[in-house]
């Protein structure tokens, strides 16, 4: 805060000197004051261990959901969250409950929290109501059970609307600049952060997706960006331009007249031309080591959950897995483009491998197994929760 507000209470580990971990999410904080004040009301240790234990799992998805480092005191509340969802069910929120029944999870991890439960609930507040996701939690029996349905319907609705807009934002962007553009009055301003971050993955450039409100003469803008480049430093070159912005190194927000909008693109695009270079660019997967043969057995499993909760400044370790060769390649899933399914074998062990939405390149990876092509893939250990055992969770794979 560049001005400390004149409250009677001001509740940020940002700004005070004493608190030694500045990085706990919104509603870590608030989970701080609600321990205060179970402190002030002086609480017997058993109530406090309800409550305790009926708050922190919401407190340990809202950590994960937004994406602050899992690190420190945020490792231990995602930690002692899951254990509580995973093993005390009826020690948490009813309606919490009945939406882990609803998505029919078991075993539930970061992964599930960041791509089934987080989604679902950020989607109401996306493009319909927060309160159509509050009242998921909220609720209980029928009544949840219509919210529920509402709100896949609405997340459902989200992911059409972010697949369109993806693919138009697509079309727009030059690749030949350092910074991708892309803008439109059709963009929901709900999604255009996904959209900037899908961007900024796939092309490893800062991006900035607008919103255009003729109404109101002024465009909107989420931006993300690679870990080299710092958004908040751009923005704040160019505050004389902008209406309002806002962010951190990553990811921002911006506000700028419709008059200044090509303008502020030409500056931003100049700024980012003097500062990232061509090594910047290139794409680097980092790898934490190579997998041998005698490693691809279920004790690897355990060993890579002791390392667990994963998520930001915390990921999963990545494997390279050398000459696999490969015998035979499947396309699954039935929804979209599907997914690439490898099975191989390196020396004498079996190993499977599934790259998530590269369906399309099933039939060039088939046309290459009667030469009884070797490849190496680069990728994560992970569960498979459906049929038991493990399977490789591809991030690369090359000759």
């Amino acid at each position: 805060l560049e001005v400390i507000p004149d409250a009677y209470a001001v509740v940020n580990p940002q700004v005070s000197p004493n608190y030694p971990f500045k990085g706990l999410a919104g509603v870590g904080v608030a989970f701080k004051v609600i321990n205060a004040i179970m402190e002030e009301k002086k609480l017997n240790n058993e109530k406090r261990a309800e409550l305790f234990n009926y708050y922190l799992p919401i407190v340990a998805i809202g950590t994960v959901t937004d994406i602050v480092p899992l690190v420190q005191e945020n490792r231990a509340i995602v930690k002692r969250g899951l254990e509580l969802i995973n093993t005390n069910k009826n020690a948490i929120p009813p309606g919490l409950q009945g939406m882990i029944k609803h998505l029919n999870l078991d075993n539930i991890d970061t992964f599930h929290i960041g791509f089934m439960i987080g989604p679902r609930i950020n989607a109401g507040g996306r493009i319909a109501s927060p309160y159509k996701s509050l009242h998921t939690l909220l609720h209980q029996g029928d009544r949840q059970k219509q919210a529920l349905e509402e709100l896949e319907a609405i997340n459902t609705k989200r992911r059409k609307m972010q697949e369109d807009m993806f693919k138009q934002a697509e079309k727009q962007i030059d690749i030949a600049q350092n910074i991708l553009f892309a803008e439109s009055e059709d963009f929901h301003e709900g999604i255009v952060g996904i959209i900037s971050g899908r961007i900024t993955e796939k092309y490893n450039k800062p991006s900035a997706i607008f919103k255009i409100n003729k109404e109101e003469n002024i465009a909107t803008a989420s931006l993300r960006a690679p870990n080299y480049f710092n958004i908040v430093d751009m923005l704040k070159a160019h505050d004389d331009i902008l209406e309002r912005f806002g962010g951190h190194k990553q990811a921002g927000g911006l506000t700028v007249k419709l008059e200044n909008l090509n303008t502020l693109q030409e500056k931003l695009n100049t700024y980012c031309n003097t500062r990232i270079n061509e090594e910047q660019l290139e794409k680097i997967i980092e790898i934490d080591t190579e997998l041998l043969e005698k490693d691809i057995n279920t004790d690897i499993l355990q060993k890579i959950e002791k390392l667990a909760p994963f998520g930001e400044a915390n990921p999963e370790p990545v494997f390279l897995l050398n000459d696999i060769a490969i015998t035979k390649v499947d396309k699954v899933g039935q929804k979209g483009k599907g997914h690439l399914k490898i099975e191989g074998m390196k020396g004498g062990t079996p190993v499977q491998c599934i790259f998530w939405g590269k369906g399309e390149e099933v039939p060039q990876r088939k046309e290459k197994i009667n030469n009884q092509e070797t490849i190496n893939i680069i990728g994560k250990i992970q569960q498979d929760s459906y049929r038991g055992g493990q399977y490789i969770n591809g991030i690369h794979y090359f000759k």
